[in-house]
């Protein structure tokens, strides 16, 4: 479920990690952002527990990324993102 505004942790950040490549995490490991993390294709992170790989990085996987933090956001999450992964920055 989305944060409230006044909250200061995101309820999920998209950026990228030096082993896993496109990742995302849920800090508030709610069951809600898990499962709309693997409906953009993030799957867990064997031994970690809030990290989300995107899956076939190699096919436009900035892409996939980028409209995955769009859509998150339009749905009400808060989102923070990499400048590589922001719609908001793209240009």
């Amino acid at each position: 479920m989305p944060a409230p505004e006044h909250d200061q942790l995101p309820d999920i950040a998209v950026g990228h990690h030096p082993d896993f490549g496109i990742t995302a995490t849920s800090p508030r490991q709610l069951a809600a952002n898990a499962w709309m993390l693997k409906g953009f294709d993030f799957h867990p992170v064997p031994g970690h527990s809030a990290l989300y790989s995107l899956a076939d990085q190699q096919n436009d996987g900035q892409g996939c990324a980028t409209r995955a933090v769009a859509l998150l956001r339009k749905a009400g999450y808060q989102v923070d993102a990499d400048i590589a992964f922001d719609p908001s920055l793209a240009s």
